[in-house]
């Protein structure tokens, strides 16, 4: 059965401040006490304003004369004029005598002078006996000439005293309102994309499942992943599943084999699905639809499922700039150029992710334990990886494969070993991508592939330092500062056989600077009975396991103006090679 991927398989402004005047309170009016009359003796007169202010920093004019033996209503001050350059305030105008004086008016709006400061406006005095003149109002600022400051506010009028014979005079009239000033400038616009990765543990029956994420906004890219652990501990056996969903569509792969058999039993399995989970034996123990995102949570329906609560790995893409589309298309059955279109715009990237050449149809699934997954950006940068756990052998037959030149990498094993599939980068393009397959057997294999816009990415992969732990690693190859990175290696140096190199070894973690999530599984090969590890963490970006136990673990440190750091907490002396997904905001 080794060799089925040959053939077909089972399945304010502010505005600036101007120079002001000298701003001067008008006088208080007079007022009189008695008998109404028109300004003599025995008459209710009121007083007359004080006269405007003087140009050049001269003084208010001064209080009108209050009747005689009347009981006048006082007068209001008129407002000082604004002094052009000048320098000193005048004062305010006297009170009417036996009359309730009025509080100084607002002083008006200084014009601009040539460099003058603005005098403040003295206030009126409160006329004798009378009641207490109304406080006067700050005058509003001076409008812009060169250097000058705003004017500033008249003080309050001095309360008189009680009144005699007649009739309370009036309060001054209210001062009129400051100009209105701008509150600051507008809020920035959110980010053009941003990223958040995170875990949750699975529900452990068929329904809805609602989960939190931290992105702040509704999810316009989802990719899932886990190896089917329900902790942090390393234990036997694996189901491992990855899915990618846009607002539409789902797609999603999953393999597993069994630990400690003699003959090797691996299953995959590929569905419309935002994450699948089969069993050895071709056996689905859980899947689920995406059917709602929102700016903190997303809502999975478990259509299948089973009663362990496995914890799965999120990586979130959103943002108003962001365009995302999910595609399953049908790789060629001979080579050249293979252009997919429906995108709807031309991609930045694209993660591809795939079965093996023989799983054709979809949702199926098959024995032989294969995943492999690749990526590309604009430049034509790339790198692609398989692993494959052949079923039905004994002793286990369990490589990889692991490509910096192809985005799409797949291979067979066995009798009639051979590169089955081998594309790269060619184009993006207005509606898709080109890829340009150098390698093509007569299956029509299915890839899955989740395309990018509005956002910076750089693919591109690295060899893990090989220094005793704690080791630092800065990587500088990105070109920007990334707002999140996925890391993806078969777990070895690079590779120099020409199809595969033995033991099937997988790791892939992501990171958003915050938050990170990772998984690894291995299954040794030339091995009876059968030895398959997996490990999930929430606490790392990346776990090493080229044999159990790991081998090497890392935290991300942080993201730098060029790349990412990362602190190797555990470490072995293997420089294995790992292909990075960079992603940032335009």
């Amino acid at each position: 059965m080794y060799d089925a991927d040959l053939g077909g398989d089972a399945a304010t402004s502010v505005g600036g401040s101007g120079s002001g005047g000298t701003m001067l309170d008008g006088g208080a009016g007079g007022a009189g006490a008695g008998a109404s009359g028109s300004g003599g003796a025995n008459a209710d007169s009121s007083g007359g304003a004080g006269s405007a202010s003087g140009r050049g920093g001269s003084v208010d004019g001064s209080a009108g004369g209050g009747g005689s033996s009347g009981a006048g209503s006082g007068g209001a001050g008129s407002d000082g004029g604004a002094g052009v350059g000048g320098a000193g305030a005048g004062p305010g105008g006297g009170g009417g005598a036996d009359g309730g004086g009025s509080g100084g008016g607002a002083g008006a709006t200084g014009s601009g002078g040539n460099a003058g400061i603005g005098g403040a406006g003295t206030s009126g005095t409160g006329g004798v006996d009378a009641a207490g003149g109304a406080a006067g109002t700050g005058a509003a600022t001076g409008t812009g000439a060169s250097a000058g400051t705003a004017g500033t506010g008249g003080t309050s009028g001095t309360g008189g005293t009680g009144g005699g014979a007649g009739s309370s005079g009036k309060g001054g009239s209210s001062g009129s309102a400051g100009a209105t000033v701008d509150a600051g400038p507008d809020l920035p616009p959110p980010p053009g994309a941003v990223f958040a990765v995170g875990s949750f543990t699975k529900a452990t029956a068929t329904g809805t499942q609602t989960v939190t994420h931290t992105l702040g906004q509704a999810p316009k890219a989802l990719i899932l992943w886990t190896v089917g652990k329900t902790n942090e501990t390393l234990s036997a056996g694996f189901l491992h599943g990855m899915g990618v969903s846009d607002s539409a569509e789902s797609y999603a792969v999953g393999i597993s084999t069994q630990d400690n058999v003699a003959s090797s039993v691996t299953s995959r399995r590929m569905a419309p699905k935002a994450i699948t989970l089969v069993q050895a034996g071709e056996v689905l123990i859980a899947e689920a639809d995406l059917t709602s995102r929102t700016a903190s949570n997303f809502a999975l329906n478990w259509t299948t499922n089973d009663n362990q609560p496995l914890v799965i790995h999120y990586l979130a893409i959103g943002g108003p700039q962001v365009a995302a589309k999910v595609v399953m298309w049908t790789s060629p059955t001979t080579t050249g150029n293979k252009a997919i279109t429906g995108i709807g715009f031309r991609p930045e990237t694209v993660l591809h992710f795939y079965g093996g050449a023989a799983l054709t149809a979809s949702p199926s699934s098959s024995f032989n334990g294969i995943f492999g997954m690749g990526a590309m950006d604009k430049n034509g940068n790339q790198w692609a990886s398989q692993v494959s756990d052949w079923d039905a052998n004994n002793p286990s037959m369990a490589t990889r494969g692991q490509q910096t030149d192809a985005a799409i990498y797949m291979y067979a094993d066995g009798s009639q070993s051979a590169v089955t599939k081998e594309a790269s980068f060619a184009t993006m393009d207005s509606d898709g991508f080109t890829l340009n397959f150098k390698a093509a057997n007569s299956n029509a294999g299915l890839i899955c592939s989740l395309a990018l816009s509005g956002v910076r990415a750089t693919v591109g992969s690295f060899n893990k330092v090989t220094g005793g732990a704690p080791a630092s690693q800065g990587i500088a190859s990105v070109g920007f500062k990334p707002g999140a990175v996925l890391l993806s290696s078969y777990q070895m140096g690079p590779q120099s056989a020409s199809i595969s190199e033995p033991t099937c070894s997988y790791g892939m973690g992501a990171s958003d600077g915050t938050h990170q999530g990772s998984s690894a599984f291995v299954s040794t090969n030339n091995n009876s009975p059968t030895s398959v590890d997996g490990v999930d963490k929430t606490s790392k970006v990346f776990v090493k396991m080229n044999t159990a136990p790991e081998d090497a673990e890392a935290d991300l440190t942080s993201f730098d103006p060029t790349g990412f750091t990362l602190n190797w907490t555990m470490n072995d002396n293997v420089g294995s090679q790992i292909g990075f997904w960079a992603l940032a905001a335009p």
